[in-house]
């Protein structure tokens, strides 16, 4: 019977637990997705706001740049035959004005003819672009669209990586119907990449970039690798006069942060788990408690308290009926004095253990107190059965003697029934009528002796 009371709670304690947790796992995870939510778009806000820097940089430096060479183009239309002297003298304030200009150069009818400066460009001078398949085209689509076109990064004939700003020259503006050749700029894709490289990204951050050929089709990857692109956190178009870049701001996922981005579950299962173990210790103490108070310490049955709630209980049930057997140890006292309180323990614990073992799981044993034993048998009243059980009960307790170390102990009891409502109508008269006839059999037992 109190097994069952314990297996009941112990069934509430697991259900319990399972909607806690599960309760607990639906709210974390809704507060960590919510929290997650905001945190990645900070961050996306973050390196929205820093590429965007970087992109307006390279914009405004490389397109100032690039409008130097439309500069040179509107002179050179007006003033086509400029002397060599005025060539170095323009050139050169064109130069100055430029963030990553390397050279300046004219070709009429598409062949260089000036170049400036002269030392380390040697190699430009009468390069015919005609005969030149790597550069042609781009010369080609400048003459064609006549407007300026950027080319590269290109192999340059001086040797190096460049960028080349080319801009259309025709002798009858505004009509521009009769080409004169066309002016190039230089652009040092080196020092561009260094100018890049200098802004404070962040710990660990990279940065690709690589040209854009059409919406659908990206080229090359000339500064970064294609992993800037892949772990990319931003990704943005620097729309420059004649062409088009992407460019992307990368962080490893090896450097995301793992603490900043579950801190709300480990917090929140911290918290969880704390809450979940001080219940645990709480209705762990209470358990125990209650266990101290319905059971008896010395033979871990239920106790008087415990057995006067159950009767109370099958009292008020509907159609309750059930009996109560009153055992009492004959002689328990003369054990005591003889072989000491260790032994009567003995025999209380083993009395208790073999009553127990003849009873169905429905039936409870409780020690009242002493040498005194009370068992509750639910819907149990027939007379023939209840001479069933005391006789299994009796015999269970007294056929094997007991042994202890060097001496044996000879087990008797009394016992005697009352059946509810036969014999009582409340506790404290089935109890009477149970100890008088327990009463009675102790006396019988000694008339025996």
């Amino acid at each position: 019977m109190q097994s069952t009371h314990l297996a009941r709670t112990k069934l509430w304690i697991v259900a319990f637990a399972i909607v806690y947790w599960f309760l607990s796992l639906f709210t974390v995870e809704y507060l960590h997705r919510s929290y997650l939510r905001d945190y990645l778009a900070e961050q996306q806000q973050w390196f929205s706001q820093k590429l965007a820097l970087i992109r307006a940089n390279i914009e405004a430096k490389v397109n100032a740049d690039i409008l130097l060479a439309d500069s040179l183009a509107t002179i050179l239309s007006f003033n086509p035959d400029v002397p060599y002297s005025k060539w170095t003298l323009l050139a050169g304030q064109l130069a100055s004005k430029g963030e990553y200009i390397r050279s300046i150069s004219i070709a009429p009818n598409d062949v260089v003819a000036l170049v400036y400066p002269l030392a380390g460009n040697e190699s430009v001078m009468g390069l015919d672009f005609r005969e030149t398949p790597a550069q042609m085209p781009a010369v080609l689509e400048a003459r064609m669209s006549r407007q300026i076109t950027l080319d590269g990064p290109i192999t340059l004939i001086q040797g190096g990586i460049g960028l080349i700003a080319r801009a259309p020259v025709f002798a009858d503006p505004p009509t521009n119907t009769q080409y004169w050749g066309v002016c190039s700029i230089v652009i040092d894709l080196d020092r561009l990449i260094n100018s890049i490289r200098d802004v404070d990204l962040g710990e660990g951050m990279t940065l690709g970039i690589r040209t854009l050929l059409y919406p659908d089709k990206r080229g090359p990857i000339f500064i970064g690798q294609s992993s800037d692109f892949d772990n990319a956190r931003a990704v943005a178009q620097v729309h420059l006069l004649g062409a088009t870049w992407e460019i992307a701001l990368a962080e490893p996922a090896e450097l995301r942060s793992w603490g900043a981005t579950n801190v709300v579950r480990l917090i929140g299962y911290c918290v969880t788990l704390f809450i979940f173990l001080s219940f645990l210790m709480v209705s762990n103490a209470y358990r125990m408690a209650r266990l101290v108070s319905l059971q008896d310490v010395l033979t871990g049955l239920p106790n008087r308290r415990f057995a006067m709630s159950l009767l109370n209980k099958l009292i008020q049930a509907p159609n309750g009926r059930f009996t109560v057997i009153n055992v009492d140890l004959n002689y328990f006292k003369q054990v005591n004095d003889s072989f000491g309180h260790a032994a009567g323990d003995a025999m209380l614990k083993a009395v208790a253990k073999r009553m127990q073992s003849v009873l169905r799981n429905s039936d409870m044993v409780a020690r009242l107190g002493g040498d005194e034993f009370l068992l509750i048998l639910p819907r149990l009243t027939s007379p023939a059965d209840i001479s069933h059980v005391l006789m299994k009960v009796r015999h269970a307790a007294c056929e094997q003697p007991l042994q202890m170390a060097d001496i044996t102990l000879n087990i008797s009891i009394s016992m005697g029934a009352a059946r509810y409502p036969e014999d009582g109508q409340d506790i404290t008269e089935l109890l009477h009528v149970a100890d008088k006839a327990m009463y009675e059999d102790k006396q019988r037992i000694k008339g025996e002796r």
